[in-house]
């Protein structure tokens, strides 16, 4: 009996041990996934402000080319080299957030693109200061919009790249909580039943016999000395219970018989024949 008990209990343990560990497995996997979808969207965070400051430098240049203000020209200028500040510390950003092979690639691709647009940008900025607006026109409509519409596409590229992994991320986040939760009830219905046996086994093993013991001492309590013992062939506590009660039964059963051939006239009966001991073998010896 002690050794089912055991195991049912360890069965139980057992399937705990599996819920919790499933858990703080997905825990762990979803941990990881919310941060490698931080950095995602940090780095989607990154290529919109680059492109937002791309485009405003162009606006920008191309607003120094209308105007004759020396002083407005040179206020624009230098809001252009503020935002290429940004620029690259958008680039750096999104370098570091980027985990693959090719965003990387394409991101120093970028950094080389944006150093040669920048490059033009400075004889465009030579050409507005001596007043050559049409040449520096020139260069923004060519060379330079070739190179801003190369940074635009692989802005562009990166920025679809990165929007493909963050919904594979957050569809891989849903199926391991989805499987965590069907792991998680199918264990806990497996338990529910494994507890459910338990206290099944407990009644049968355990509660059954002790009430079987328990009536038929208040039967023999009640002077019913023809009732059977349950359970003494049990090699446990309840089967030496039960063997005790069996020798209580006997012992009150040849008591018994020795009074009722007392009552019959016969006064020559040996106690000890019939292995009783004690203050009644002595009474009735006496007898």
């Amino acid at each position: 009996m002690r050794a089912k008990l055991i195991l049912s209990f360890l069965v139980i343990l057992l399937l705990m041990a599996a819920v919790v560990l499933s858990g703080y497995t997905s825990l762990r996997k979803l941990q990881s996934t919310q941060a490698a979808l931080t950095a995602t969207y940090g780095s989607l965070l990154a290529l919109v402000e680059l492109r937002a400051d791309q485009n405003h430098n162009r606006a920008t240049v191309l607003e120094m080319t209308v105007t004759a203000d020396h002083k407005l020209q040179q206020s624009l200028e230098e809001e252009i080299r503020s935002a290429a500040t940004r620029i690259d510390g958008s680039l750096d950003e999104a370098l570091k957030a980027e985990d693959s092979t090719q965003g990387q690639a394409t991101l120093k691709e970028m950094q080389s693109l944006i150093a040669e647009y920048r490059r033009g940008r400075e004889q465009e900025f030579d050409l507005i200061h001596q007043g050559h607006m049409e040449e520096a026109r020139t260069i923004a409509a060519g060379a330079q919009a070739g190179l801003f519409d190369k940074i635009r596409d692989d802005a562009v590229a990166l920025d679809k790249a990165g929007k493909e992994k963050a919904s594979h991320l957050v569809a891989e986040a849903n199926k391991t909580a989805n499987r965590t939760m069907s792991v998680v009830v199918v264990l806990g219905f497996v338990a529910l039943l494994a507890g459910l046996a338990l206290v099944s086994l407990l009644g049968r093993i355990i509660v059954g016999p002790l009430l079987g013991v328990t009536e038929a001492a208040g039967r023999m309590a009640r002077g019913d000395l023809s009732v059977s013992i349950p359970a003494r062939d049990r090699a446990d506590e309840i089967g030496q219970l039960a063997q005790t009660f069996q020798e209580l039964l006997a012992t009150l059963r040849r008591t018994t018989d020795l009074a009722q051939r007392v009552a019959q006239g016969s006064l020559s009966v040996e106690a000890t024949a019939t292995g009783e001991s004690g203050p009644l073998a002595e009474a009735l010896q006496q007898m």
